[in-house]
């Protein structure tokens, strides 16, 4: 018994396992208060409580994008994994904090106040991460050298700010990007693959595609929506394909037809305003891909060391791409350079970048060409600075999340919640109310 007591006593409090779940370690007081049915209850706890994010940003959710602001105990968010998790608790609107913006390597920031909880790696601990044996020999474990050591830790936006630099003058932090977001299915317009590929070689006025390729024409017929034959153009080798009636389940008709491509593009407000809607954005996740592939095998590249690019001379339509690729578990770079026709200048073109070993093309001639495996940073986002700005309202909630972790931000950014009270007070008050409420 003395035995076991010592080895509980050597546990950590909390560990994240491979798997990012939590556990805890509770020693036998700590779990009988955990049980507690006492009536009062005494807890001693730091001052600084309240772990805020700027009541503006835009947190996803099953249902759409939610301002913080907005978001309310019982409602669903995101957590690292993509999955589902529910909001336990939610403060007030918090003023007068100092507040910080936290910017990413991909040109993303989130601003948060000095307090808010970061899950990140330390270059010290990616170090050891990757020197790490999977199964090591048993025996290593007996030498205090050879033990494992966190591969995260728990830290503070202040925290993050006095050790922003590792001892080679680069980014010391970085935060684990999200898996796959999953968004519930939706019924969609145009099917997802076809809008991808209007978006990329679609003309902005009326729903023809120009492409030069017979196997995006033909994708496009697979999904249901009728396609007339190719007509010359001045586009060289490229073909002018009208798109006419259907493209989606249960619409509306006009004059007992189905209502047309040309109709719905009209609807989703993207005639003369190329944009990725925002229902097609928190689509499913199957969905999206479709989405993308349409994308990208009209208006994407991928070299032959792997890296892929799509380019837009469309700024909204660019930020939607990135924010896809986000809720794809994508990381992605954005770079400008001048386009140039005949010597002249016909204004910035984007230039979204990003690696990854999702198959994100379609056609084979471009899919052969990805990686199966990416470096490790591209999976990574490492936080570039850490600037103070005029203090904002705030708030923060708590999520059940089995990693206490949940996305934030159109580039969803897995953030930690706060914890503000123990489970079973939350459970205990939660009782009260009820009784209260109940005639």
């Amino acid at each position: 018994m003395k035995t076991e007591t010592v080895e509980k006593a050597k546990q950590p409090l909390r560990e994240i396992t491979k798997d990012g779940r939590l556990v805890l370690h509770l020693h036998p007081g700590q779990l009988r208060a955990w049980d507690s049915k006492k009536r009062f209850v005494f807890i001693l706890a730091g001052s600084q409580s309240g772990k805020a994010l700027d009541i503006e940003t835009p947190i996803p959710t099953p249902r759409g994008f939610v301002r913080m602001g907005d978001l309310a105990v019982g409602d669903e968010v995101f957590d690292d994994t993509g999955r589902p998790c529910r909001v336990l608790y939610a403060t007030d609107v918090q003023y007068g904090r100092p507040c910080y913006q936290v910017s990413f390597d991909n040109g993303s920031y989130l601003l948060a106040d000095g307090a808010h909880q970061w899950r990140t790696q330390t270059q010290k601990q990616r170090k050891n991460q990757n020197r790490q044996i999977e199964n090591p020999n048993p025996s290593w474990t007996s030498r205090w050298q050879c033990q494992r050591q966190p591969r995260f830790g728990v830290v503070t936006t202040d925290m993050i700010r006095s050790t922003l630099l590792d001892f080679r003058g680069t980014s010391n932090h970085s935060i684990d990007i999200t898996r796959a977001v999953q968004y519930p299915e939706r019924a969609l317009p145009i099917p997802p693959y076809t809008l991808g590929a209007w978006l990329g070689d679609g003309t902005s006025s009326c729903a023809v595609i120009t492409s030069a390729d017979g196997a995006i024409i033909e994708r496009i017929r697979a999904e249901g929506v009728p396609v007339a034959a190719g007509r010359e153009n001045n586009a060289g080798k490229a073909l002018s394909y009208p798109m006419t009636f259907g493209g989606g389940k249960g619409e509306r008709k006009v004059h007992g037809r189905p209502l047309s491509v040309q109709g719905r593009l009209r609807d989703l407000m993207v005639l003369n305003n190329k944009h990725i809607p925002e229902e097609y954005l928190t689509a499913s996740m199957t969905q999206r891909m479709e989405l993308l592939q349409g994308l990208v095998d009209t208006d994407g590249y991928c070299a032959k060391d792997g890296q892929c690019e799509f380019s837009s001379t469309k700024p909204v339509l660019v930020n939607d791409f990135v924010c896809l690729l986000a809720s794809l578990g994508i990381k992605s770079r954005v770079r400008t350079k001048r386009a140039m026709l005949y010597g002249k200048d016909c204004g910035l073109t984007y230039r979204v970048f990003f690696t990854t070993d999702i198959p994100v093309f379609s056609l084979p001639r471009k899919l052969a060409r990805q990686h199966t495996i990416v470096r490790q940073d591209m999976k990574r986002h490492f936080i570039r600075e850490v600037a103070p700005v005029p203090s904002r309202p705030v708030r923060c909630i708590q999520v059940d999340s089995p990693s206490h972790l949940y996305l934030a931000g159109r580039s969803y950014i897995p953030t930690h919640n706060t914890s503000f009270l123990p489970h079973w007070l939350h459970r205990e008050m939660t009782e009260v109310l009820a009784k209260k409420a109940d005639p």
